[in-house]
């Protein structure tokens, strides 16, 4: 418990809940040690309320647009009325995997070094194919020399994000840096927001 509070009073994250699951299981058992925990399962209405509890589960598994378990993209091709939300959603997160493709085409034939400036996005598919690519996370800190020196000449940036990490405008930090834009690319990684441009920097 103690643990437990510590966490929700220095923790500043927003998705807190899934890294509290540890600390769930520790409590569990002060709730078993009741003598009326015995009488309270046995119940019928807590019987059915546990198995629904385990068929929403299944049913929120088989139905996850990120891995679903039933033949999602066929459906959506044979029901075109379906709701564009549901449309959107199963057809970003079946190409979740490979979400970079379209940056992988526009870098240089035979780039190994890639400078990145992003978080919370599946960066693995720039890393494709595995072993022929490093991706470098550039800080506001850093300098035109240091990436240089480790081998950093384009820098793909998230323009959406850039600013609250940076404090500053993307555009004002290129010419901070005597780089330039030479390509904006269009990804679709999120149903909610929809396609984005993307930055592909490239240092002078």
């Amino acid at each position: 418990m103690i643990a437990f509070l510590a966490v929700m009073t220095q923790g500043g994250l927003a998705g807190i809940a899934r890294i509290l699951t540890p600390f769930y299981a520790l409590m569990m058992p002060v709730l078993l040690m009741s003598a009326g925990h015995g009488n309270l399962i046995r119940k019928c209405w807590w019987r059915t309320s546990a198995f629904v509890v385990f068929a929403i589960a299944a049913f929120l598994l088989v139905i996850s647009p990120a891995r679903p378990l039933f033949p999602a993209m066929t459906i959506l091709e044979k029901y075109p009325g379906l709701p564009a939300r549901v449309r959107a959603v199963y057809s970003v997160y079946h190409k979740r995997n490979d979400a970079f493709a379209p940056v992988r085409a526009a870098l240089p034939p035979g780039l190994k070094v890639l400078g990145f400036i992003s978080y919370d996005d599946p960066e693995a598919s720039l890393w494709q194919p595995f072993g022929s690519r490093r991706i470098v996370h550039v800080c506001p800190q850093d300098t035109p020399a240091e990436l240089k020196q480790q081998g950093v000449e384009y820098i793909l940036v998230n323009a959406d994000k850039f600013e609250t990490w940076f404090s500053l405008p993307a555009d004002d930090w290129a010419k901070k840096m005597n780089a330039q834009v030479v390509q904006k690319i269009p990804l679709n990684l999120r149903a909610a927001w929809g396609a984005r441009d993307w930055d592909l920097i490239k240092l002078n």
